[in-house]
């Protein structure tokens, strides 16, 4: 038993580190309840409460879950014997079994009947695989299935986590299923999906196009180009003279700095949010912005992050995707492609709103 707690406290540890743990609770709230699920393992107790808010009857469903004796269920992983030297855990490849075998076709309706079944059709195609490689699908299309939930989707962290795997060996897995079109990378958004069964290879397809792109790509210009974000507001001084006073907001790096600097035709003053490509442009745009012309405008207030490569990655990516979509003619015939294609731009477009968003945050915490 003391083995036991020690490993669920072990891995209640790793997935805290993960950002898996729900908002609202502390560390040790957290810790101390994965504990108590012990020998279900933390992911596990996690998507099983995903399952059973989405198929409804909450409280009868984990019921059943808990004390049932059904295939796969956790009452028959119970009833194996375990020995000091090896405590097994009931891992998500556990539940994705039990939950096929419990629901059935149960599991054909609704707005993820479509994502259990790539599962199944992903476990037909890999009938000969090794074991680490079929609890990697199963782990991969039970969260897929479930939806994501803050940082509990299939990443290569949250796989190594769920599988028992090393890295190292999780990636030769993930690597040896990419090559037979089982499972493929999503680098967009850093998951592992199932191969969807398109005639053209999306992946292949954006790395193609992220040589083509130039490293040099203007991405303060696509910014401006396609986000309007809202302006700050000079709260204090509103507060203190009752005069609304506002700064637009404008994105620039070092070639495109000299032409942000333009007065602003609508509010009091603009802020200029810069977006450094290396060390060498953060110096030079710090000593463009303490210049006495720039510094004697009360108009002008300039941010330069300490890292922006995040935010330019993320607006890389939508970038890519869009030229991609523009550039493969054969994506508008393809029912697979072209919608994956649509969730992959809808989803970058989000997580850059969400970083441009974060980014912006820092600023107003400041002013």
């Amino acid at each position: 038993m003391k083995r036991l707690r020690s490993q669920a406290f072990q891995q209640a540890e790793e997935a805290w580190k993960l950002g898996l743990a729900p908002r609202g609770g502390s560390k040790r709230e957290f810790i101390t309840q994965m504990q108590a699920c012990a020998p279900l393992h933390p992911a596990t107790v996690l998507a099983l409460a995903r399952l059973c808010r989405k198929f409804g009857q909450n409280h009868r469903s984990l019921f059943s879950f808990l004390v049932a004796r059904e295939p796969y269920g956790f009452v028959e992983f119970l009833d194996q014997e375990f020995t000091a030297a090896n405590i097994p855990c009931y891992e998500l490849a556990n539940l994705y079994d039990y939950t096929t075998a419990s629901l059935g076709s149960g599991l054909n309706v609704g707005d993820a009947a479509a994502r259990w079944a790539e599962v199944q059709s992903a476990l037909d195609r890999a009938s000969d695989a090794s074991e680490p490689e079929i609890r990697l699908i199963k782990n991969v299309g039970l969260l897929s299935a479930i939806g994501g939930y803050g940082d509990l989707k299939p990443s290569l962290a949250v796989l190594s986590f769920t599988s028992s795997l090393p890295s190292a060996q999780l990636s030769k897995v993930c690597a040896a299923l990419v090559k037979r079109s089982i499972v493929v990378e999503r680098r967009y958004n850093d998951t592992i999906g199932l191969w969807e069964g398109s005639d053209i290879d999306l992946e292949a397809q954006l790395r193609l196009g992220a040589q083509r792109m130039t490293e040099r790509v203007g991405v303060a210009q696509l910014l401006n180009d396609t986000w309007r974000p809202r302006p700050i507001i000079a709260k204090r001084h509103s507060y203190r003279t009752g005069t609304l006073r506002y700064f637009e907001v404008r994105f620039a790096d070092a070639p495109s700095f000299a032409r942000s600097l333009s007065p602003s035709a609508d509010g009091d003053g603009i802020l200029v949010y810069c977006l450094p490509a290396t060390k060498a442009e953060v110096r030079d745009l710090t000593a463009l912005a303490i210049e006495s012309q720039i510094r004697e405008r009360r108009d002008v207030l300039i941010a330069i992050p300490k890292e922006s490569q995040p935010l330019r990655d993320a607006v890389r990516q939508l970038e890519l995707l869009r030229l991609v979509q523009n550039n493969t003619p054969e994506l508008q015939t393809d029912a697979v492609g072209q919608p994956r294609a649509h969730h992959q731009r809808g989803h970058c477009r989000i997580h850059q709103g969400r970083t441009l968003r974060s980014h912006l945050r820092s600023i107003e915490r400041r002013r």
